[in-house]
């Protein structure tokens, strides 16, 4: 039983930025500094005119109001007549002491609103060297911690802040160490208006990026989160392996036909194999660069081999060949010899024209067409592509060409764009008039990398040398800078295993 597909962490996933967010938070802020964050549709309570000095306000325009932890409802006040932030200037407010009642410094004040909000703003002033709280409930549960500061100075000062998750419930926390915890509150500001925490015109619950600006939403993957934030943003499965590379530059070896030795009497390493090349991944301009840790006999803590970065000599006309070699006898990787092949696509349609690529890059595929024993007159369709032969091989294209010959019976065309093994081409037959239907799939081999590994190691570690188990080999590669590849030997994958050497 081969099992190179078990997975093993290597490395650790990038983390996201986040916006503000206080400790034990549950959802996402940011804090308003004017009214232009406020809409048309935001409504206003003004606390003017609301009865005589001293009179409870428990409820105002649907709006409840109570005192905590007394369980009061907070008094009308209309003796305050300092300047508030924004206006109405009107002296109306409210604060924590109730007739007929002792006061309590240390009340707060609890707002229940009949809907769901998603901002809210007000004057709020309190004594010198408070600190301001509010915390936002949504159906009793905790939507998030808004800290704010009160004003060296004194008096009213905004406070406003909007969630990614709607509230129906506020808790203003504006107490001190000191005991001293009067406050004043006037022109409440509300809306049940979406929020747009990082401010690119998308509402917060459309938005796949709520807390990068990303006014195109462009998602390539299509996993439902922003290219701005997925830290794989061509992987839908975001490394579903968690090796610490995305999917679509992650590969296995496999050990299917690979072959591995492992001498303990030598410390030696040898592990030949291949690999799959994932779809998108394009072998042109590739830093010539790796590493390779390989972990034998399950002990973690001390990898038989692990060295990088690796500078490859770059071989051959084609930049696809890469060999290290260090021959001084250290431990560590002697030789270390890569081979690229990138993906291709190759077909023969009814009429002998040969498709073929010799180039598949990022934006870019070279698509040799050879029309030596066609005769007559055929259309290539592609995406926006289109190139047609006449029945004396002149070309008209959109793309760009160049010959070989010629009587062009070999054409190189260049496609602005990646060949996609999910796309489908047409070939028309001027002559017969017969289509024909190409699925590049059918035709598509993805990318290959054939890889020879040697190196020493010191055996002495591993208590009792060949007899350890369990007897497992790993292998964490890394190609390119990205592409990278794990593989895995298990003790029923060998085909021998001995005190002083394991081979399959």
């Amino acid at each position: 039983m081969n099992s190179f597909c078990r997975k093993t962490a290597a490395m650790a996933c990038a983390l996201l930025a986040t916006l503000l967010a206080s400790p034990g938070a549950y959802a996402q802020y940011t804090i308003l500094t004017d009214l232009e964050n406020f809409s048309e549709d935001t409504q206003l309570i003004d606390f003017n005119d609301l009865g005589n000095h001293g009179d409870t306000v428990s409820e105002v325009d649907g709006v409840s109001f109570s005192l905590s932890p007394s369980g009061l409802a907070p008094r009308y006040g209309n003796q305050d007549t300092s300047a508030r932030p924004y206006d109405p200037q009107g002296p109306g407010s409210i604060d924590p002491l109730s007739p007929g009642a002792p006061f309590n410094p240390y009340d707060n004040l609890t707002i229940a609103f009949q809907d769901y909000m998603g901002r809210v703003g007000f004057a709020f002033s309190a004594n010198l060297n408070n600190t301001v709280n509010v915390t936002a409930y949504k159906d009793g549960e905790v939507v998030a911690e808004v800290p704010f500061t009160t004003p060296v100075e004194g008096g009213f000062k905004f406070m406003a802040f909007e969630t990614d998750t709607p509230f129906d419930e506020l808790l203003i926390d504006a107490g001190n160490l000191q005991g001293n915890g009067f406050w004043r509150l006037d022109n409440l500001r509300f809306e049940t208006g979406v929020a747009d925490a990082d401010g690119d015109g998308v509402e917060d619950e459309l938005d796949n990026c709520p807390l990068v600006e990303n006014s195109d939403q462009a998602d390539t993957d299509g996993d439902g989160l922003g290219d701005a934030c997925d830290a794989c943003p061509l992987d839908a499965e975001n490394d579903a392996d968690g090796d610490g590379a995305c999917g679509d530059v992650d590969a296995e070896v496999d050990f299917n036909k690979a072959k591995a030795e492992v001498d303990f009497d030598n410390g030696e390493l040898k592990i030949t194999g291949g690999l799959s090349i994932p779809s998108g991944y394009w072998t042109d301009n590739l830093n010539p660069t790796g590493s390779v840790q390989v972990i034998l006999a399950g002990n973690n803590s001390s990898p038989a081999v692990e060295q990088g970065p690796l500078v490859f000599e770059v071989k051959g006309d084609s930049d696809k060949k890469w060999t290290y070699k260090d021959k001084s006898g250290a431990l560590g990787v002697t030789k270390f010899e890569v081979d690229w092949k990138g993906a291709e696509f190759d077909y023969r349609a009814d009429n002998d024209l040969k498709l073929e690529t010799t180039f598949i890059g990022a934006t870019e595929t070279t698509l040799l067409v050879d029309a030596e024993k066609v005769d007559g007159a055929f259309t290539i369709s592609l995406n926006d592509t289109m190139i047609s032969y006449d029945a004396d091989r002149n070309i008209v294209a959109n793309v760009d060409f160049e010959a070989d010959d010629d009587e062009n019976k070999k054409v190189y065309f260049t496609l602005p764009y990646e060949l996609m093994a999910d796309s489908t081409l047409t070939i028309t037959d001027s002559t017969s008039g017969t289509v024909e239907s190409v699925a590049v799939a059918d035709d598509y081999t993805e990318g290959t990398v054939k890889f020879k590994f040697e190196g020493l190691f010191d055996a002495t570690v591993l208590p009792q040398a060949g007899n350890t188990t369990p007897a497992t080999l790993e292998i964490f590669l890394s190609l390119g800078e990205t592409v990278f590849a794990y593989g895995f030997v298990d003790e029923e994958d060998w085909d021998k295993i001995e005190s002083d050497k394991w081979k399959r």
